[in-house]
C-alpha cells in the first residue's frame, strides 16, 4: 500500500512540473460576450488573434473585453491560468492581425473591439454584422469576395473607433471596412 502512495505521489509531481513547463504569454481579451455564444472570445497576442471558446472559472467577468490573460498554446488548445487555477479552451481559429497587438502591461487600458466568433451557416436572408464579416476574413475568403458578399446583402455593421480598431486588430482589410462604410450609409 506504501509503494501504491509513493507511485501516486511521485506521478503528482510530474503532473504538477508538466504544468508549470507551459509556454506562457500575456494576452489581451478583445472581445467577449458580445460575440454569437457568451463563451467565445478573442485574445489578441502580439501578431495573433485566437479565436477561442470556454469560461475561465464560474464567473464569466474573468475573460471581460480588456482583461490582462495568461495563456498557453498547445495544438488545438489553449490553457488560461488565473488565480493559480488553469482553464481549457477550445482555439477555434488563429488569425494574423494586421495591427500587431503588443502584450498588455498590467496597467493596460481596455481596447474595446468587436471581434467576431463563428456563427451558423450564412443564410441568404441573414444580416451581416462585424461578427459575420470578421468570420469570413478569418475563415481564409478572399478579400474581394468579402467585399462582395457585403455589397450585396443587408448588413447593419457597428463603425464606432472601438469597433473599427477590433476590425482591423482581427485583420480584416480596409477595402471591406469601406465596403462596410458605403452600405450604412445607404
Amino acid at each position: 500500500m506504501r509503494n501504491k502512495l509513493l507511485v501516486l505521489i511521485a506521478c503528482g509531481f510530474q503532473l504538477i512540473a508538466a504544468e508549470k513547463s507551459r509556454d506562457w504569454q500575456t494576452g489581451l481579451v478583445v472581445e467577449s460576450k458580445a460575440l454569437t455564444d457568451p463563451r467565445d472570445h478573442a485574445i489578441a497576442w502580439m501578431d495573433k488573434l485566437y479565436l477561442v471558446k470556454g469560461s475561465a472559472g464560474a464567473t464569466e467577468d474573468a475573460l471581460e473585453v480588456g482583461a490582462s490573460v495568461r495563456f498557453a498554446v498547445e495544438d488545438k488548445t489553449m490553457f488560461v491560468s488565473m488565480a493559480g487555477k488553469e482553464y481549457k479552451l477550445s482555439i477555434l481559429g488563429v488569425r494574423a492581425s494586421v495591427a500587431k497587438a503588443p502584450p498588455p502591461a498590467p496597467e493596460a487600458a481596455a481596447i474595446p473591439a468587436t471581434v467576431a466568433a463563428p456563427k451558423p451557416a450564412a443564410q441568404t436572408s441573414e444580416i451581416l454584422d462585424n461578427d459575420a464579416v470578421v468570420k469570413m476574413i478569418v475563415g481564409g475568403l478572399k478579400e474581394d469576395t468579402v467585399v462582395s458578399v457585403v455589397q450585396a446583402r443587408s448588413g447593419n455593421y457597428n463603425l464606432t473607433s472601438d469597433a473599427l480598431l477590433g476590425l482591423k486588430a482581427a485583420g480584416v482589410p480596409q477595402s471591406v471596412i469601406s465596403a462596410m462604410t458605403a452600405k450604412m450609409k445607404r
